[in-house]
């Protein structure tokens, strides 16, 4: 599919605007609405990111766009795609085996024990356990 769907940040809402082939992927998201007079699905911006990944592999063109009222920036170590964090993405765009395989080789680089660093890490970790709860 190639079909586009923009997801405007507003603080703690954003707002999706998907076309109808998106539908069921966005109604999946906790606490999505469709607002019927603006013809727009809300959802909690805490849930961008794992809506972002559902659309990336149902083959959706996603544009995402942040409003002056969205959340600071993340601390460092979370640096942000447009979508979620840098490990978010790269789960994202691989394959459940390559992702496995580039799991593996991040950890021996961004461990603590390694000499990386523990936000770092704890980054991957976490968007780790979301592409395997994805699956």
């Amino acid at each position: 599919m190639s079909a586009t769907v923009r997801i405007v940040i507003d603080g703690d809402t954003a707002k999706v605007y998907s076309p109808f082939q998106a539908k069921d992927i966005v109604k999946a998201i906790p606490g999505s609405r469709w607002l019927k007079t603006e013809k727009v699905w809300t959802i909690p911006s805490i849930f961008v990111g794992n809506l972002h990944a559902d659309l990336i592999k149902a083959r959706f063109w996603v544009e995402v766009i942040r409003t002056e009222k969205s959340a600071p920036p993340p601390p460092p170590g979370t640096r942000r795609t447009s979508g979620g964090t840098w490990a978010e993405a790269m789960f994202a765009a691989l394959s459940p085996e390559l992702g496995e395989k580039a799991f593996r080789a991040l950890t021996r680089v961004l461990h603590p024990d390694a000499g990386g660093s523990t936000e770092a890490m704890q980054v991957l970790n976490v968007a780790h356990d979301r592409a395997k709860a994805l699956r």
